[in-house]
């Protein structure tokens, strides 16, 4: 049998980009599935061995309300479950915390853009918080230094709140992050410290609105059928293309990412969080095949190193990523080994 090491496929899983709603905050079958795994791999072993009887009452009263219980209702034990385990308590602050998330429209922008940003609340408390509450927004560089504080945005009610960040005109390509941290007034510490990212792309829309009129051109199309391999960096073109378009107008997460803000905090302690891609500099990829295609050559013919390309499903025409990593050394004679990671 053939050794396939010199070409090494990364990535064991690849998780579909999430939407998650710029409109109004809700709880998700996606956030629940996702607190549902945790709960039953860490919280349930965990009370096991704690034995607190605050921890067996959220057990019992998940248990009571099996998968078919409401959602939020589900939500809310499961949650304080979290909470208890990974922050350590539960009190009217954290309980707050749980309710409010944040939501951005777009994972793309320019320099000079306008990021609007909403903090809403998942579902509706039955009586208003007894303690007064503030959230502050923050805006990080690549470096996550920050270049901008909002002011403490007081919540009355825990009603929606909005704002916005500017990214300076001077920004750098690159993943920047909107933070958020929910204050308890007086308080000298967050209550929660999360962020959402985006990616910030120098003449964005100039690019990629190149990119839609060049892959149209005829001379680009009429190289797909010369090889196998040219066809393989078409569908890879049509795919980045595709969530360029998307990142656009709307927020797109990888693995572990876009949950409720405090779950979002509890995955950020790990290292599971994975972006869709890496924006800033995959979309180099996407026009340098365009660029090959239209002037007749194999995109694929002398390219080395990491690459993120898509095929076409023969099942259901589905565009399906993959990342494929090819050594500067590697023998061209050789055909690449397609492994395909779902």
């Amino acid at each position: 049998m053939r050794t396939l090491l010199p070409v090494i496929v990364l990535a064991a899983v690849w998780f579909q980009p999430q939407t998650v709603s710029p409109v109004s905050a809700q709880v998700t079958s996606s956030d629940l599935s996702m607190l549902g795994l945790i709960f039953r791999n860490r919280f349930v072993p965990f009370s096991e061995r704690e034995t607190q009887p605050e921890l067996l009452a959220v057990r019992e009263r998940v248990s009571i309300l099996g998968d078919a219980g409401d959602d939020v209702e589900r939500y809310k034990v499961m949650i304080e479950g979290m909470a208890r385990m990974y922050l350590g308590a539960w009190d009217e602050g954290i309980e707050v915390a749980s309710i409010l998330d944040i939501s951005l429209p777009a994972k793309l922008y320019e320099p000079g853009s306008t990021v609007p940003v909403e903090i809403a609340s998942l579902y509706e408390r039955e009586t208003p918080p007894g303690g007064r509450y503030g959230v502050l927004v923050r805006f990080l560089d690549p470096a996550e230094e920050p270049i901008y504080e909002s002011d403490l945005l007081i919540l009355e009610g825990l009603t929606a709140v909005s704002t916005e960040v500017v990214i300076p005109r001077e920004a750098t390509s690159g993943r920047y992050l909107v933070e958020y941290s929910l204050w308890a007034e007086g308080a000298s510490d967050p209550i929660v410290r999360t962020s959402r990212s985006i990616y910030v792309i120098e003449a964005f829309e100039e690019r990629v609105t190149a990119m839609l009129f060049d892959s149209r051109r005829p001379q680009l199309r009429r190289q797909v059928g010369r090889s196998s391999s040219r066809a393989l960096a078409n569908t890879t073109v049509l795919w980045h293309l595709d969530m360029y378009q998307r990142g656009r107008r709307e927020w797109l997460a990888g693995a572990y990412m876009g949950y409720p803000v405090i779950m979002n905090q509890i995955l950020e302690q790990g290292t599971l969080m994975v972006e869709p891609m890496q924006f800033d500099t995959e979309i180099g990829l996407a026009e340098g095949f365009i660029n090959d295609l239209g002037l007749g050559r194999d995109p694929l013919a002398t390219r080395s190193g990491d690459m993120r390309l898509a095929y076409r499903s023969s099942v259901d025409r589905e565009l399906v990523p993959f990342r494929l990593f090819v050594p500067d050394d590697y023998d061209r004679s050789q055909s690449y080994p397609l492994v395909v990671a779902l």
